[in-house]
């Protein structure tokens, strides 16, 4: 799609189209499936639905040395699915037959609690059409797949046979993409289920999740709920900690998990940016054993970039967009799951870092929360500071000091000594002249803010005027083209009427012509009657040339064909 869009010369033409570019048209143009890799390292056999919190089956000795990933771009299309009420969750899933799931937004009229459960009506598009259709047609496997399971249910239903076949039966989810895959977001490095891994010399660049925010149909999830009906929460294989909520919008530089015996040196992260999730330059998962043996510099990781505006809606709590998380190093530490009753460790060492034999150093970490939604920015390494001035966590490090983080979460070890209580060094007149500049600069600020507001307020009544000339324009437009519609169907009917009065003229011309031959041959009879001509051989001849010249001059005449109707096409099931 090139942006030209077709002539549409009707309403349900145009119709028609919206309905094309909605189902198979990617506005972004960017990969939209659930997760995208740089380098994807994996365990044996194939993991697409979620992550590993533990593993026995490793995959060995990778070394990965001399890579730069970088200029990665991703958005999630996230696919609402409809199950029904089963003790299985993963055999409850309505399927068609390529193994994806249908969409609920397509089925369904509304997504409400009171509809799903009394009366989920058909909405339909060409797609479940198609497919229920092809319901209609056979009982083969090889044709119908997973998507015969649920054909006694679904089929009647949706040709209005049994409108209350899907009622108080019916599971709708979230965060999954069209192929059913949990939504991760976007990684430049991913190491799930391998051991005896080496990673040196790496350098990872902008990569930007551009995922917008999860569904909120679907509830305030954590993760799924196989009891919650109709609402089911979230994917039915995504897995804390690594999965909170709607989950398709991460961005990770390096990603660990389920990983023994990794070492990783000499790495370089840097602009990392997430629209509306949570963004971490390292992130070590659970049941992971790091070894830190050479510098590190992760600079410019961005969570939350597109959406300031809702820093006062969106809490650590909140379902199922949390406060997006920024973080230079993540270490998840301890963690517990109850999904599996038990406790995975990660552990860190980089204790060549207290020898000062290299550097671990963070900076320009910028996010509604920082990690594990506390203060610290990087539970590893020596935080550096952020550019922005402006950041809410800026004064809190400019005062306490840059932070060092060696793995013990000692941030502010130092803080003691820097506020001691020790009054010998107190000079009033110093403290008076500070005062001073303080309100001078105070001042200042309050001028350079009247002026930025000015700005702002000109910029704002600027841009209602560029809106309301191109509304105008825009209008202008709208009437020229109505009126050339006008001028131009205003000429055809004049066409078509002068062609319809010519047509009358000619056939009354021609029933004329053809009344007077018939008068003028039935008067030449009567002459012929009363005088005969002379009974030659001559005469016979020429009054059988007269004939066949009277025959060639009358006009052949045949009625017009009229015009054969259109067949019907096939019209949407309307329930």
């Amino acid at each position: 799609y090139n942006g030209n869009e077709p002539f549409a010369s009707s309403m349900q033409e145009q119709k028609d189209w919206n309905n094309i570019l909605e189902l198979f048209y990617n506005p972004s143009g960017l990969p939209n499936g659930a997760s995208m890799y740089g380098i994807y390292l994996n365990t044996f056999g194939e993991n697409t639905m979620s992550f590993n919190l533990n593993t026995n089956s490793f995959s060995n000795q990778a070394v990965i040395e001399n890579v730069n990933i970088h200029d990665l771009r991703h958005k999630m299309t996230e696919y609402i699915r409809v199950s029904t009420k089963t003790m299985n969750p993963y055999g409850s899933i309505y399927l068609n037959p390529l193994s994806a799931p249908y969409d609920a937004k397509q089925m369904f009229f509304s997504l409400k609690e009171e509809d799903l459960v009394n009366r989920p009506r058909y909405k339909g598009t060409i797609m479940t059409d198609i497919m229920f259709a092809l319901s209609d047609f056979t009982d083969n496997w090889d044709y119908l797949q997973s998507q015969l399971i649920f054909k006694d249910q679904t089929l009647p239903w949706a040709k209005g046979e049994d409108i209350y076949a899907l009622n108080d039966n019916l599971v709708i989810g979230c965060n999954n993409d069209v192929m059913l895959q949990s939504g991760k977001g976007l990684m430049g490095i991913r190491m799930d289920g391998v051991q005896n891994a080496k990673m040196t010399n790496i350098e990872i660049t902008n990569l930007f999740e551009e995922t917008p925010l999860g569904s909120e149909e679907c509830g305030e999830y954590t993760k799924f709920d196989a009891t919650s009906y109709p609402f089911g929460g979230g994917h039915i294989s995504q897995k804390l900690p690594m999965q909170v909520g709607f989950s398709g919008n991460t961005v990770q530089g390096i990603a660990l998990n389920a990983a023994d015996n990794v070492k990783i040196s000499d790495i370089k992260i840097y602009g990392l940016q997430s629209h509306t999730g949570d963004a971490m330059g390292i992130a070590v998962w659970p049941s992971v054993n790091l070894g830190i043996d050479g510098s590190i510099s992760v600079d410019h990781i961005h969570a939350g970039w597109l959406i300031p505006d809702k820093s006062d809606e969106l809490k650590w709590e909140s379902r199922p967009n949390r406060a997006p998380m920024a973080c230079g190093i993540l270490n998840s530490g301890e963690f517990y799951s109850q999904q599996t009753g038990v406790t995975y460790i990660a552990n860190i060492k980089a204790d060549s870092l207290s020898k000062n034999q290299f550097d671990i150093t963070v900076g320009n970490i910028y996010g509604f929360t920082n990690c594990n939604n506390h203060e610290t920015k990087t539970m590893i390494g020596v935080f550096t500071g952020n550019e922005d001035e402006f950041d809410s966590f800026e004064a809190g490090v400019a005062a306490n000091g840059p932070q060092n983080n060696n793995g013990n979460h000692d941030n502010n070890k130092d803080n003691k000594d820097q506020t001691g209580d020790d009054d010998s060094d107190f000079d009033e007149d110093n403290f008076d002249d500070g005062m001073t500049s303080a309100s001078s600069g105070i001042s200042k600020s309050t001028g350079d803010h009247i002026l930025v507001g000015t700005i702002i307020a000109v910029t704002i009544l600027f841009c209602g005027f560029i809106t309301m000339g191109y509304i105008a324009y825009i209008y202008c437009q709208h009437k020229r083209q109505q009126k050339e519609t006008e001028d131009r169907a205003t000429l055809l009917l004049q066409q078509a009427q002068q062609q319809t009065q010519q047509s009358h003229q000619f056939q009354q011309t021609y029933q004329n012509q053809r009344i007077d031959l018939q008068q003028a041959q039935s008067q030449s009879n009567q002459r012929q009657l009363f005088n005969p001509p002379p009974f030659t051989l001559d005469g016979i001849q020429e009054h059988e040339n007269e004939n066949d010249i009277e025959e060639e001059e009358e006009p052949q005449h045949t009625e017009r064909t009229p015009l054969i109707n259109q067949l019907p096409a096939f019209n949407r099931m309307n329930l």
